[in-house]
């Protein structure tokens, strides 16, 4: 097999890609389209270049808080659990 047919089964005949918009089984060629118009709005317009950073950053930061809410919880029940041991229930 060449490189440019394992690349194509790889990237383009094996893969099931969906549709940004309609969410519905679409080719290879209609979401690059999708994603060259998101590209060219994004660098021409300024409120969406705006919009789409300020979601990434809301999303990435969301991460964060969640991860650290969960080490606060872990660590508020292993002291809560040590305070039971120490004046009982």
């Amino acid at each position: 097999m060449k490189l440019l047919e394992l690349i194509a089964a790889a990237y383009i005949l094996y893969p099931k890609y969906i549709s940004p918009k309609s969410l519905e089984p679409c080719e290879v060629e209609e979401v690059l389209r999708e994603l060259k118009a998101q590209k060219e709005l994004y660098h021409s317009s300024l409120k969406y270049r705006i919009e789409v950073n300020l979601k990434n950053f809301i999303y990435k930061k969301s991460f964060a808080v969640e991860r650290n809410l969960n080490a606060l919880s872990n660590i508020f029940t292993k002291a809560g659990s040590r305070v039971k041991k120490i004046f009982g229930d």
